[in-house]
């Protein structure tokens, strides 16, 4: 789902990244307008793709998780830290995939790297407040209408 979005945004932006302009000042306003709605988009993307799978999972694993709680096994903060390890990781194969089809496509210039790294830090902090939106309710559909009223903003105001 990840690359066939990728690719679908990638289509969308197809050389929004390439060159800027003769410096006439309307050509480059143009390229970089393209340029940062392109960026905006991988962004909202995602936020969204690392969102959306944790969003639901607490609610579905609630009795288990206080059933092993009440007994001991482990405690709240081994929880959560072990649910945010495990998610890193796939986070950031993900923003990897999606980054490669969307990058090139796009025809960015900018350092590939450090686009990465910054899109795996907001997918983990997506994944930890979808996390958190799950945990904070009993049900999954109260989870999932939460969602637009913390995501909403930040891409109103991105």
């Amino acid at each position: 789902m990840c690359v066939v979005l990728a690719v679908l945004i990638g289509l969308i932006f197809i050389g929004a990244g390439g060159h800027w302009g003769n410096f006439d000042g309307t050509e480059v306003d143009k390229d970089v307008n393209n340029h940062w709605g392109a960026l905006v988009f991988f962004a909202i993307n995602t936020m969204f793709l690392s969102a959306q799978p944790l969003l639901l999972v607490f609610p579905i694993e609630r009795s288990v998780f206080i059933r092993e709680y009440t007994t001991g096994t482990y405690g709240t903060a081994a929880y959560f830290l072990a649910k945010t390890c495990v998610d890193v990781p796939a986070g950031f194969l993900q923003t990897l995939l999606g980054t490669l089809c969307n990058y090139f496509l796009v025809g960015m210039k900018g350092n590939f790297i450090l686009l990465v790294l910054s899109l795996t830090l907001l997918a983990s902090v997506s994944a930890s407040t979808a996390l958190l939106l799950g945990a904070s309710t009993t049900r999954a559909e109260t989870a999932v209408n939460l969602v637009p009223a913390i995501y909403v903003p930040q891409i109103l105001f991105a």
